[in-house]
């Protein structure tokens, strides 16, 4: 892996964590206006969004504790491109499925070496880390 792909690789585990730390700060804003009595808000579009809609909202905005990791698609994992095909080429569809194999299941699959096994698990423990 160049220095190039660990930093492109770094740039995006960032933003991911940014982007899921934004939805969440924006969720708990408008959770308060929610508790603070708003009733709808109107949209840039004319549309007014009722309670009920606000609330969907914020569900939709925060990321779900409850997703379970071995159902999460293999995108969730953000590898790099020969890693992620390699995986998908072998049927390796979800999380679930990556999470079960060990360093040396990987590195008997087409195209994957030491460097994009590396790359699969700590991209697994990274996505749990941020699941916690």
């Amino acid at each position: 892996m160049t220095l190039a792909d660990k930093n492109l690789t770094q740039l995006a585990t960032l933003t991911a964590k940014l982007t899921k730390a934004h939805l969440s700060y924006l969720a708990s804003l408008i959770r308060e206006d929610l508790a603070g009595g708003v009733m709808a808000w109107d949209t840039p579009e004319g549309k007014s969004l009722t309670r009920e809609d606000i609330r969907d909202l914020c569900e939709a905005l925060e990321p779900s504790k409850k997703e379970s990791l071995h159902e999460m698609p293999l995108q969730r994992l953000m590898l790099p491109i020969r890693a992620h095909n390699a995986l998908w080429r072998r049927g390796y569809k979800n999380v679930g499925a990556v999470m079960a194999l060990t360093r040396r299941d990987l590195k008997l699959i087409h195209n994957i070496g030491d460097g994009s096994a590396d790359e699969i698990l700590a991209a697994i423990e990274n996505l749990r880390e941020e699941l916690q």
